[in-house]
Parts: structure tokens; C-alpha cells; sequence
């Protein structure tokens, strides 16, 4: 008898909006990332079971961007968010070796001003005034560039090749939903521009993080955030990313990359001051023990607003980390030398 030979076919993931014909989201970590977050097809109800009008729909849904970059020489952060009611833009740059905090920001009314087509990878572009920004993501990169006054400029490329882009989606309160992207751990360079100060974003040296969000969230929402990046000893580029109080429910959105590659943690706990979150010590550990995390705040971006049915009290730390997490083989990675952010953040939106 003649012996048969066999090929096998591997078939590719197929690639799917996140919303199903049911009208529900497909929950956990989405791998491939969803084709788009089709959220008009999402069936968004009220506490009680309720159909949501349209109009509540395209307002109740928020959408938030943000860039972070750190280097020997400076830390930047640039956010882009949609709020339905009201869209708003921000970046900074801290120098450090002047200790100094320069910023912009806009508030746009009505909706203006920023366009974000919801695909995971797709494009968000900002346009008002005399400033220009653009998000740009595919399977090869991320991209950011933008022009603020012509004064204010740059641009950084994150190498996502054949690497982890973390996609999430957990469930929000009773009907809601947040899908949260996570790009960090990866090769990152570019320059940064700010005021005639050229600030080089160089692969062996710079770490990185970018979170691209939406999701129909909490009426009144709060959570803590921690992003420790950089370069290890080793050479390889690592992030830390981790959450309390959003993106927690049944999945996590927290662990660490090593050259891109992902690999979770437990949930953690966030130990500061929350009178004085810019100036006094945080520590953060998490629940498996393999966490012990310090960070000095350096300086903070703050936005405190409390208009009737709208209010926030956004507090983003940038600064130094130190302390050490224990990998599942029991290897130890030092985080000191690394840098980022630690975020204290209530909103009514």
C-alpha cells in the first residue's frame, strides 16, 4: 500500500468587529485585535433593562488615547480624549535636568476637533487651530506625530512587529463595556521637539507606553494606574503596566513586557497619599507577591474641573521607580533606573 501524504493547513484567526450579531461584546484578551469597535451595534440598555435612544448611545460612549515616552532627558505625555460632550487634548514635557513642567491643552465643545475611527489599528487625528496631531496604528508600528504652534513638534514610532499589542475588553458596571489596548515593551524611537529643545528618543535608551480605550465606562468612575518603562541592564526594552479600579473585572489588564513580549501579574494595590499624590512616596505590590514597587513623583500633570454634570480630578504623576518583580520561573527583574507615570483619576462624565 502506498502511504498518502498529508498537508496540513493552518488556518489564520479570523478577524472580527468586537461586537457579535447579539448585540454583545466578545470578552477577555481579543487575539487577533478586533477588525473595529463597532459601537453602534453594541445593545447598551439602562440599569433596568431599558433600550438606550441613539442620541444617548453616540454620547455615552468615550474614547481616550495616550502617549507616553521617557528618556535620560526628559519625560512627555500626549492625550487625546472623546468624551461625546466635549473633546480635549494635552501634552507635556518635563525636563529633567531643569526640573520643569511645560504644557499645552484644548477643550473642543460639541464634538469638534478630533476624529477617531475606533479600529485598533486605524488612525485618530486631531485638527484645531495652529496644532495637528495624528495617531497612526498597524501591525508594523505606532505612530505619533504632531505640530503644536510649529514651536512644538515631533514624532515617535513604536515597533510592534511580531509583538504583543494587549487587547482587553471587560465588562463595565451592569451594561457597559471598556476595551483597553496596551502597547509598551517595545522599541521606540524618534525625536521630540518642545520650544527649540530637541529631545532624541533613541531604541537603546527610551521606553515607551501607549493605551488606546473605549468603551461605554461609569457614569462617575475613579481607578489608579502605574507604567514603569525603560531599558533593562540586559538591553531589552520593559514596561510595567497595571490598573485598580477599571479593567479588572473577570480579566486583568496587568502584567509586564520584555522586548514585547507579554506576561501577566496579579492585581495589585496602590499604598500613597491621595492629598498629596505629586510630592509623597507610592508604593504598589500586587496580590501573587511577586510585585514590590516604589515610586518618587517628580512632578505631575493636573486637571481639576467641576462643571455641574461633568467633573474631574486628574492627577498623572511622572517620576522614578525602584523595587523588583519576580518572574514565574523565579528570576528577578531590578526595576530601578526605570521611569513613568502613576495615575490618580476621578471622573463624572
Amino acid at each position: 500500500m502506498k502511504s498518502r501524504s498529508v498537508t496540513q493547513h493552518h488556518q489564520r484567526p479570523e478577524i472580527r468587529p468586537l461586537i457579535e450579531r447579539d448585540g454583545q461584546p466578545r470578552w477577555g484578551r481579543i487575539t487577533p485585535l478586533p477588525s473595529e469597535i463597532n459601537w453602534r451595534d453594541f445593545d447598551w440598555r439602562t440599569p433596568m433593562g431599558g433600550r438606550r435612544t441613539e442620541f444617548s448611545k453616540r454620547f455615552g460612549f468615550k474614547h481616550f488615547e495616550f502617549f507616553g515616552v521617557q528618556t535620560r532627558d526628559m519625560l512627555f505625555g500626549l492625550g487625546l480624549v472623546k468624551l461625546g460632550l466635549v473633546n480635549l487634548a494635552f501634552a507635556y514635557v518635563f525636563d529633567r535636568s531643569s526640573k520643569t513642567l511645560s504644557e499645552w491643552s484644548r477643550m473642543m465643545p460639541l464634538d469638534r476637533g478630533l476624529e477617531a475611527d475606533t479600529r485598533p489599528l486605524g488612525c485618530t487625528r486631531y485638527e484645531q487651530g495652529d496644532a495637528r496631531i495624528t495617531s497612526t496604528r498597524d501591525k508594523q508600528s505606532h505612530t505619533l506625530e504632531f505640530d503644536i504652534g510649529g514651536h512644538r513638534r515631533g514624532r515617535v514610532v513604536i515597533d510592534t512587529f511580531e509583538r504583543d499589542v494587549v487587547g482587553l475588553c471587560t465588562p463595565i458596571a451592569n451594561t457597559g463595556f471598556a476595551y483597553a489596548q496596551k502597547t509598551a515593551g517595545m522599541p521606540v524611537e524618534g525625536f521630540i521637539n518642545w520650544d527649540g529643545k530637541v529631545y532624541p528618543v533613541k531604541k537603546d535608551s527610551a521606553g515607551v507606553c501607549h493605551d488606546w480605550t473605549a468603551g461605554y465606562l461609569r457614569r462617575e468612575t475613579c481607578w489608579r494606574w502605574v507604567c514603569a518603562t525603560g531599558v533593562l541592564g540586559s538591553g531589552e526594552p520593559f514596561c510595567l503596566n497595571a490598573s485598580c479600579g477599571v479593567n479588572e473585572t473577570s480579566w486583568s489588564e496587568n502584567g509586564y513586557w520584555i522586548d514585547g513580549i507579554f506576561r501577566p501579574i496579579g492585581l495589585v494595590q496602590f499604598h500613597y497619599d491621595k492629598n498629596r499624590p505629586d510630592s509623597a512616596p507610592w508604593t504598589i505590590t500586587s496580590s501573587d507577591g511577586r510585585l514590590e514597587l516604589r515610586f518618587k513623583p517628580a512632578g505631575a500633570k493636573k486637571e481639576h474641573q467641576n462643571r455641574l454634570i461633568m467633573a474631574s480630578r486628574f492627577t498623572q504623576c511622572f517620576g522614578d521607580f525602584s523595587g523588583h518583580l519576580v518572574e514565574e520561573n523565579g528570576d528577578i527583574i531590578d526595576l530601578s533606573g526605570l521611569s513613568g507615570w502613576c495615575e490618580d483619576h476621578y471622573a463624572k462624565w
